[in-house]
């Protein structure tokens, strides 16, 4: 596990020094403290799965090889597994389009049903910790914010499809 977070902070600071962030700035961009920055950095502390998610999509990584891989040792610091750029990205989903017979309205149906789900997820979560009172427990309070945590990471990753989606619409016409 330690080695995990010893990839995960050097991972951060080789990261951020390539794309030539301050800490400020990347806490910036991510909208959290530079205080935070610091300790994921110094290995004080670890990111939180939305934060890492967040740090994947900025700095245009896979997510399992931000934690597992010690990114600063690969050729010109990023492998091209790692690195998509936009015109392979745009072959694998045409691929997938054209291979699965998808279409963009149905990756919008999909998107919209999820949005409704995750709403409802959210509505009843919030009605039953509205109603449970002051006398709850530690460990409830505990995992109510593990799965608020949760849906925070579900709705960042509905935005990103909805993003892509948005870019297949406008590639495709």
């Amino acid at each position: 596990m330690a080695k995990k977070s010893a990839f995960v902070a050097k991972n951060i600071k080789h990261l951020r020094r390539k794309m030539e962030l301050s800490q400020g700035a990347l806490a910036e961009k991510l909208e959290i403290n530079r205080g935070n920055i610091s300790s994921y950095e110094g290995g004080v502390a670890e990111p939180s799965a939305s934060v890492l998610a967040k740090m994947a999509r900025l700095f245009n990584v896979n997510l399992l090889d931000l934690i597992e891989k010690d990114l600063s040792e690969t050729q010109s610091s990023l492998s091209t597994e790692t690195v998509m750029d936009q015109s392979s990205i745009k072959v694998k989903l045409e691929e997938l389009l054209v291979g699965n017979e998808f279409s963009v309205d149905e990756f919008m149906t999909r998107y919209s049903d999820m949005q409704k789900i995750l709403a409802g997820f959210a509505q009843y979560h919030n009605y039953k910790m509205s109603n449970a009172g002051e006398n709850i427990s530690q460990d409830i309070k505990a995992m109510a914010l593990d799965y608020e945590k949760l849906l925070e990471l579900m709705h960042n990753i509905m935005e990103n499809n909805k993003e892509l989606i948005d870019h297949l619409q406008a590639n495709s016409k």
